[in-house]
């Protein structure tokens, strides 16, 4: 199984799909035929929907996975960090 993107870096407030690919012994596609869930291991950080978009809603690490009903589970970090700000100069 694996899952992508590995170890993204999400803004404060902001959002990142992920998707997942996943074989079973004999290097079958099974993606879409067995029922996956997302899970964040900290929601004050992030949250992750069923369909793997991950909202960012503080600053820190947490840890996104993923669980199919006949595999392994599969876990990779998050970062999400603060908004990035930009300031124009202006005359005087």
């Amino acid at each position: 199984m694996s899952i992508s993107p590995l170890n993204p870096t999400v803004q404060f407030g902001g959002t990142q799909q992920f998707t997942t690919t996943a074989f079973d012994a004999g290097s079958h596609n099974v993606t879409s035929v067995f029922p996956r869930t997302f899970s964040s291991s900290n929601s004050s950080v992030g949250t992750i929907s069923s369909t793997g978009l991950f909202t960012a809603h503080g600053c820190g690490t947490t840890n996104v996975r993923v669980d199919y009903t006949v595999l392994p589970p599969d876990v990779h970090s998050v970062r999400a960090g603060p908004r990035s700000h930009s300031a124009s100069p202006t005359a005087s």
